[in-house]
């Protein structure tokens, strides 16, 4: 959240000031992981990345930014890819 914020207000534009506005706005849910297994814990996750990736990935295909911006959200959309692929590697 601290990094997109951070971009935002590098092009010029306010962020909401507090927590609450993001969790109140937020897509993905925040789940309680106790009494999971492992496996479950992993699995969730997994859905959670995947979703965001997509989410990511729509966002770059339909929107126009400027190439700082593209290339910020392009190294985000990586790291996530690789989160992924690291959660599944432990699922197989």
């Amino acid at each position: 959240i601290d990094l997109i914020a951070e971009r935002i207000k590098m092009i010029g534009f306010e962020t909401p000031a507090n927590y609450q506005y993001d969790l109140d706005n937020n897509t993905l849910t925040n789940d309680d992981f106790v009494g999971m297994d492992s496996k479950s814990i992993f699995e969730k996750l997994k859905k959670d990345f995947k979703e965001f990736n997509d989410i990511l990935s729509l966002h770059l295909k339909s929107t126009k930014f400027d190439l700082g911006t593209e290339n910020f959200l392009i190294t985000l959309l990586e790291q996530k890819e690789k989160n992924y692929w690291f959660i599944n590697s432990h699922l197989m």
